[in-house]
């Protein structure tokens, strides 16, 4: 082992900590003149847009699943910040129960199939898919702009 290590005095701790909770936030510490400190906002990193991922985000919009979710995001959410605890122990349950029944063994591949592409827009997922690969170049009727 080496015997030149040095512990952290509690300052260097609280430097050392204080950077990482910046660094998560999305900020660096920076030393300013006569020993201040103050942050700075970090790059936002580059994010795989809806034009990358255009297939698969044209599809999930379309699906009904998407619909769904997003009518019971604002009550779950309520839900998580007065009982998290309970939240969890539905999940774990849910799970458990998923993998004693395997509902997937009932179903048949083009039962998957055709609920995964029931009811979704699957002529305008293969419309932006031949978009972002440049062979179609009409732009898609998604936006819809006021006039006026």
């Amino acid at each position: 082992m080496n015997d030149s290590f040095k512990p952290l005095t509690p300052k260097d701790k609280l430097a050392l900590s204080r950077a990482e909770l910046l660094a998560a936030m999305g900020y660096q510490q920076i030393d300013g003149p006569l020993g201040t400190t103050e942050a700075q906002a970090l790059p936002t990193p580059h994010r795989v847009s809806s034009d990358r991922l255009g297939f698969l985000a044209r599809w999930w919009r379309r699906h009904p699943a998407s619909t769904a979710l997003e009518l019971m995001e604002p009550s779950l959410s309520r839900f998580a910040h007065r009982h998290p605890a309970k939240l969890m122990a539905y999940s774990a349950c849910a799970g458990g129960l998923l993998v004693l029944l395997k509902p997937w063994r009932l179903l048949s591949v083009g039962a998957a199939v055709a609920l995964l592409f029931r009811a979704s827009d699957l002529s305008g997922a293969i419309h932006t898919a031949l978009r972002s690969s440049g062979r179609a170049t009409t732009e898609p009727s998604d936006n819809i702009s006021a006039a006026g």
